[in-house]
């Protein structure tokens, strides 16, 4: 699943210090200064990828570790644990479910200054009225229940009930590393405030900072090596994969025809529905291949192992696929707004023909893999010259 290796990594190592005592004799002398590396650590990468949500998520972990260490022992805000443990996973769901608009940014400044503006209003609030506090705290819908168990603040159950409605839903519509991070911390988070096992709760929480850290770098892995928009492993991602390969391969270059003209004609937006179109038939291709994005309308499919006789079937099943599959042009104008008391009659939807090109090269004994792109790129040139819609083998 993707996006769950910062929690992985995050839950390790919790798990690693509270069920390996020897283990945290060990690093026991370095764990007070585990939560400020975390944090400057976290704070550096989301300035350097210029994240403002990671870095919040860090800063609001690091505000949760307060009560858990020693303003609720103080008793300097009555029913400060309580009001943390409502706060901190609200304001990390929130994340989760707001855009990403940069660190360095008015957006980014907005959205700290409201944070630090709630969390205020909040605490202050509870500081002139405990009272109050403690009156909705100890709200219970029944009196008594059938059987004898202590449980929680009515109201903080019901919150985080629906806190990991949105959190699940949030992670379903855009389950990416940072996500399931924040997702992460709003959950571990929380069960610090209460219960930090063998370990202290400043140390924990700075396990649970991992998270986000670490999910920057993950992110950052994804930028370089995945394109955005198909889906496909990108250009750095096919030039490792061809340094890996030290002995017989073959590949072929995609490219999708008269591609300008879709752009040109009807906009960027349906350029880009062609390009996803494409790059899912060309992820479904077999005999060992793998699709990559190359850059603009230009794809790569590479065959580890694989002569050019046992690929030449495969690819050209991929072009027919294209082909057949075709574009549906949908035009918003063809849905009205409101719902007429007769409808009409449908009108038959645009279909647009989408064809590609490719070229097909193996590799020579001793040739680099420059050459052989050349190569490939030279015979997709011919396939291009001699009518299109057609694979031409160098």
């Amino acid at each position: 699943m993707p996006g769950v290796l910062p929690v992985l990594v995050s839950l390790a190592a919790l798990l690693a210090l509270n069920l390996w005592p020897n283990g945290r004799m060990v690093v026991e002398p370095y764990l007070p200064a585990l939560p400020w590396l975390v944090l400057g650590l976290g704070l550096a990468l989301a300035w350097r990828f210029n994240r403002g949500r990671p870095a919040l998520a860090l800063c609001l972990l690091a505000a949760g570790a307060v009560p858990a260490g020693w303003l609720d022992l103080a008793g300097q805000v009555a029913h400060s644990r309580e009001l943390f443990a409502l706060l901190l996973p609200a304001s990390l769901v929130v994340l989760v479910w707001l855009p990403e608009r940069g660190l360095i940014s008015l957006s980014g400044l907005l959205r700290t200054l409201g944070f630090a503006g709630l969390w205020a209003t909040v605490f202050t609030a509870a500081s002139f009225r405990p009272d109050a506090v403690r009156q909705i705290l100890d709200w219970q819908p029944v009196s008594s229940l059938p059987f004898n168990v202590v449980l929680p603040s009515f109201i903080l159950l019901l919150a985080w009930l629906l806190l990991g409605l949105l959190a699940c839903y949030g992670l379903y519509r855009a389950g990416g590393p940072i996500e399931w991070a924040l997702a992460f911390a709003a959950l571990a988070g929380t069960v610090a405030l209460y219960w930090s096992w063998q370990i202290s709760p400043l140390t924990w929480f700075a396990l649970v900072g991992l998270a986000p850290a670490i999910a920057l770098v993950e992110m950052s892995h994804g930028l370089a090596f995945h394109d955005e928009l198909t889906g496909l492993p990108g250009r750095r991602a096919l030039n490792e994969a061809l340094e890996r390969i030290a002995g017989r391969y073959s590949l072929a270059m995609v490219d999708i025809d008269h591609f300008k003209q879709f752009n040109d004609r009807y906009g960027h937006d349906v350029g880009d529905q062609v390009l996803k179109m494409v790059a899912g038939r060309l992820a479904g291709v077999g005999a060992g291949g793998r699709a990559y994005r190359y850059g603009g309308e230009e794809f790569t499919l590479l065959f580890p192992g694989r002569s050019l006789a046992t690929v030449e079937q495969e690819v050209d099943r991929i072009r027919v696929e294209v082909e057949q599959a075709g574009f549906i042009l949908r035009r918003r104008y063809q849905r009205p707004r409101n719902k007429p008391a007769k409808p009409k009659k449908p009108r038959e939807q645009r279909r647009l023909s989408v064809t590609v090109s490719m070229g097909v090269a193996e590799r020579k004994k001793g040739e680099a893999a420059d050459q052989v792109i050349k190569r490939a790129d030279q015979a997709l040139y011919r396939a291009k010259k001699a009518g299109r819609n057609r694979v031409v083998s160098a």
